[in-house]
């Protein structure tokens, strides 16, 4: 711990007179000096780019911890530098806004008067809001000339003035006492330090200054206060996506003079992968042939996209809205990030690609059939195909005969089944028609001769369908009359083809 209290308070004389003469001197002696303010090493905090992996209230951002920049005042003597937080009572505090008082009373112009009245009252004082870390120690100047018996309790307040924790601190005589917090019972934060005095005390004990390593929560609470820095942003803070300026101000305000002042500016850019979606098409025909198409949009002017199929073992480049092809079945856990920000998308997106059945109907290879004619029967033997969505082929089927040999014509459908439950059917005609005539067995008859009387017997044809056909006449076969006559045969197949020939019949006298 670092005793700052000048050598004067560590001797503590028997008078009053002697004291205040000595804190005038010193008052003097400080306000007198050269201060100057620096940052300590490490220096300001670097900007940072960090990737969006919160939400609150409905926006993405990040919270983010950084070590706050040290802000050191260096004066000739007398002042701790140390500490970001320094007071001293020489200047006219925020007290209606920013300080909470009870029981004291401001001595001078560089003192703080503990029990400055007579009665019950609660002995105390409130800081303003300040950030501090759970593990900070708080300092305090006390000048307590009679040695009294008293008690400093602090007590810590969250932002609604609730306590969250206290400690005591015994104190029989002058000097320079700290007390530091319990890092297991108060959260790094904001709070207001509550210090207050209990035991046999009297107005004749002063509190000569406090310092602590604290940021100021409120600029607007400055005012009183020797040496302070103040931030827009604290460790931990919640911070949307896009690019924010975190700014630490440390101000020293002399008695009299202009303040002086140091700024420490650093940017918190956060990036983010604001939204992402899968579709897939299923493989088909039992082909590694599926099909993943991302979309995906980033904070990023010029994303570089990458996707990983294999929880990032390896990436591989990607378009949004462009598919990822030639992929087999199964179900994929799809990372994808921006290298340009190197921000990885918080979600896993997932596909399942199955080997999805056809839906398309099965397509003839033949788109019309060709008629299938015969003149006597028909029988049809060439079975015809067709193609389903895959490339197999199927043979159609029918209900319909397949041989005909009654004289016609007939529809034969044929359907076909890819087993998928998508079917296609055409038809294909068939004609049965005789269109021969028959041939007559001898090509010329003979002519018939004979005396007295002559009968003459049908001769025959040959019909391609009909076969043998017996000649008919509408002449007399029997003839007795001597004389030359004709015979004209018709041969007639039943189909509406006939042929005829004639003969010659000679009855001599």
């Amino acid at each position: 711990m670092k005793n700052y209290l000048p050598e004067k308070f560590k001797k503590a004389t028997s008078t009053m007179v002697v004291f205040l003469m000595l804190i005038l001197a010193s008052f003097m002696s400080v306000e007198a000096q050269d201060c100057s303010i620096v940052i300590d090493d490490p220096g300001c905090p670097v900007s940072q780019t960090v990737c969006a992996d919160a939400v609150l209230n409905n926006v993405a951002g990040h919270y983010l911890q950084w070590e706050e920049p040290q802000f050191s005042l260096s004066c000739s003597t007398g002042t701790p530098e140390d500490y970001s937080f320094y007071m001293e009572y020489n200047l006219p505090e925020s007290q209606q806004t920013c300080w909470i008082f009870s029981g004291v009373q401001r001595v001078g112009t560089n003192n703080l008067r503990l029990w400055q009245s007579s009665g019950n009252g609660e002995i105390y004082f409130i800081t303003p809001k300040v950030y501090i870390d759970n593990d900070e120690v708080i300092n305090m100047d006390l000048i307590n000339p009679n040695n009294r018996n008293i008690t400093w309790r602090l007590i810590v307040l969250d932002e609604n003035m609730v306590e969250v924790w206290s400690n005591d601190y015994n104190i029989s005589g002058s000097g320079d006492f700290s007390i530091t917090l319990d890092p297991s019972e108060i959260t790094s934060g904001n709070h207001f330090l509550k210090f207050q005095f209990l035991g046999n005390g009297n107005n004749s004990i002063y509190v000569d200054r406090i310092y602590f390593d604290a940021i100021l929560a409120d600029a607007a609470c400055g005012g009183g206060i020797n040496f302070s820095v103040t931030s827009s942003h604290n460790p931990g803070s919640f911070f949307p996506v896009g690019q924010t300026t975190v700014s630490y101000t440390a101000t020293y305000i002399p008695v009299s003079g202009n303040p002086i002042t140091e700024t420490c500016n650093f940017s918190v850019t956060v990036n983010e992968i604001s939204s992402a979606s899968v579709s897939k098409e299923d493989a088909t025909c039992n082909l590694d042939n599926g099909k993943i198409t991302i979309l995906a949009t980033s904070s990023s002017a010029s994303p570089v996209w990458k996707y990983s199929l294999d929880n990032g073992t390896s990436w591989n480049s990607f378009a949004p809205g462009v598919a990822i092809t030639d992929l087999p079945v199964g179900t994929y856990n799809i990372h994808i990030k921006d290298e340009s920000t190197g921000c990885t998308y918080a979600d896993v997106l997932t596909a399942t690609i199955i080997n999805a059945p056809s839906v398309t109907a099965p397509v003839p290879v033949v788109s019309v059939l060709p008629e299938v004619r015969g003149e006597c029967s028909v029988t049809v033997d060439a079975i015809p195909t067709a193609l389903d969505e895959c490339g197999k082929t199927i043979t159609g089927t029918t209900t319909d005969l397949l041989t005909y040999s009654t004289q016609g014509t007939y529809t034969i459908t044929w359907n076909y089944d890819d087993g998928n439950g998508n079917t296609a059917s055409q038809t294909q005609t068939v004609v049965v028609d005789d269109t021969t005539a028959p041939v007559p067995a001898v090509a010329e008859l003979a002519e018939v001769k004979g005396a007295c009387s002559i009968s003459v017997t049908a001769p025959t044809a040959n019909d391609n369908c009909a076969g043998t056909i017996t000649g008919t006449t509408t002449d007399a076969t029997t003839y007795t009359v001597p004389g030359t006559y004709t015979i004209n045969w018709i041969y007639s197949d039943g189909n509406g083809n006939s042929s005829s020939q004639s003969q010659t019949v000679t009855v001599e006298a």
